[in-house]
């Protein structure tokens, strides 16, 4: 499927699925490695994963932002574990999407303005979740109805 496609089958799933987010991170995910592109899908056309990436991996310049540890790994400067995050949880875009009209107009930007990626060192997520920042928003953000752009 194409990233038109993906985004289809996600408003469809999030319609018919509203209380129901078991495959949502997998939907959401695919769609946005199909309409990144190379290098975030293989010759198959089957997205790529980060699981444990090298600090070489192409796609780390590409991410929506990298954090400063990360980035001092990146340039060989220090020698920590990568991972790559999303900077809204997805019980927060879940949620948010499940509010929103279900069409291509509405979800689109969202997603554009709302799913991020970004690459932290294990140490820095990890004060994320000793801060209970993984699953849901800080409370500021959790009074907007819509975020806006980050």
């Amino acid at each position: 499927m194409h990233a038109d496609q993906w985004l289809k089958f996600l408003i469809d799933y999030v319609a018919h699925h509203p209380r129901d987010g078991h495959i949502f991170r997998t939907i959401i995910d695919k769609r946005n490695a199909h309409r990144r592109g190379s290098p975030f899908l293989s010759k198959n056309g089957t997205p790529k994963w980060f699981n444990n990436p090298r600090p070489t991996d192409p796609r780390l310049p590409l991410m929506d932002f990298i954090s400063v540890g990360s980035r001092a790994v990146i340039d060989g400067k220090s020698v920590q574990r990568l991972i790559v995050d999303h900077a809204v949880p997805f019980s927060f875009l879940h949620d948010r999407l499940v509010e929103l009209p279900k069409n291509v107009e509405s979800f689109e930007p969202f997603l554009i303005a709302n799913y991020k990626l970004g690459v932290l060192t294990k140490d820095e997520d990890n004060a994320l979740t000793k801060n209970n920042l993984r699953k849901s928003m800080p409370h500021l953000l959790e009074r907007q109805k819509s975020l806006r752009p980050l």
